[in-house]
């Protein structure tokens, strides 16, 4: 890394320190406004109590909780650097918990199980082994600190991501075409209810900006509950005794239509949270109370804007469109 990029880096880390310095701060503060929280990046809420929490009682209730879901946005630094401080601090605290990555393709875990075998297994070498480079997930640097402290604990790791064979199978058949091990995790009938797909309708016509057809989206909507479904499993199966932690993307973590929702009839009555991490842009926040009141998620942690990306203009060039949305 160049030395202008490790300046920035170090930048990066300093500004998720302030962040837990901040959450401290709003400790007594019984509720806040829009504003306030557009306003103080940092600040994590607790959805059900509808109110701000320390970082010290949100590491309690981690400590205590079998599944921690961990929603990010994939190119937010930030996001990382902090779910790897969430898992170091679970096994400072004594915790073993498996590490579920949604980056990581089940054929891979063969190589996984290989190279943490080894005394001299570093973060760099399993991002060589598991071939990050080419899994299109972008720099490796941002999460070298999750793999890190994986590996300095001793933590168990596990590919929750499904195979590019298999996501092309299931694009082109459907969920009849998931791998035998997940198609009996169905146990035979929809896995989703129809208010639940829909949810992820939406979720999957809004991330393409409305430029796809909603008539179109059944190949990605059953993408997407094959993910989820691949993950719950990942993590059922990973669990057992010491709990798990999934590192993933803010949609598969949602506990009304992402991964949670397969987890609890794999493993029923199991305690799980569901944590997703929230950019804030002060110029153009969205409505973080009325995200809150969705109940997608247990905790919302407030961060940092990410890479400023017009996310839909690139999608409009891909697509051949002009910077415009469809309802249809």
């Amino acid at each position: 890394m160049s030395r202008e990029g490790g300046n920035r880096w170090i930048e990066l880390r300093r500004a998720v320190a302030a962040f837990g310095c901040l959450v401290l701060t709003l400790a007594a503060v019984p509720a806040v406004s829009r504003a306030e929280i557009a306003a103080r990046p940092g600040l994590i809420w607790d959805v059900a109590a509808r109110a701000p929490i320390t970082r010290q009682a949100l590491e309690e209730r981690l400590a205590g909780t079998a599944y921690i879901l961990l929603g990010e946005k994939h190119d937010n630094a930030g996001h990382h650097l902090l779910q790897g401080e969430i898992l170091a601090r679970l096994t400072r605290a004594g915790r073993r918990p498996a590490l579920v990555w949604e980056m990581l393709p089940r054929r891979a875990q063969g190589a996984i199980d290989a190279y943490l075998a080894r005394r001299d297994a570093d973060p760099d070498g399993f991002a060589s082994v598991v071939g990050w480079d080419n899994l299109g997930w972008g720099d490796w640097e941002p999460y070298r600190s999750i793999a890190s402290g994986a590996i300095a604990g001793g933590l168990r790791q596990f590919a929750g991501g499904l195979d590019r064979s298999d996501l092309k199978a299931i694009g082109k058949g459907g969920l009849g075409a998931l791998p035998d091990d997940l198609s009996a995790r169905l146990s035979g009938g929809d896995p989703l209810t129809p208010p639940q797909r829909k949810l992820i309708e939406d979720a999957v016509h809004e991330g393409h900006c409305g430029f796809v057809p909603r008539a179109h989206l059944g190949p990605m909507i059953s993408v997407q509950i094959a993910r989820d479904l691949a993950l719950a499993d990942a993590l059922a199966r990973s669990a057992p005794p010491e709990g798990a932690v999934l590192i993933a993307g803010a949609q598969h973590v949602r506990r009304d239509a992402g991964a949670p929702i397969h987890l609890a009839r794999m493993r029923p009555g199991a305690a799980a949270i569901s944590l997703r991490f929230v950019e804030v842009d002060p110029d153009q926040a969205p409505d973080p109370l009325a995200l809150a009141r969705t109940g997608a998620h247990d905790i919302l942690w407030f961060t940092g804007p990410g890479p400023d990306k017009d996310y839909c203009g690139d999608l409009a060039r891909r697509f051949g469109k002009k910077h415009a949305r469809s309802t249809k």
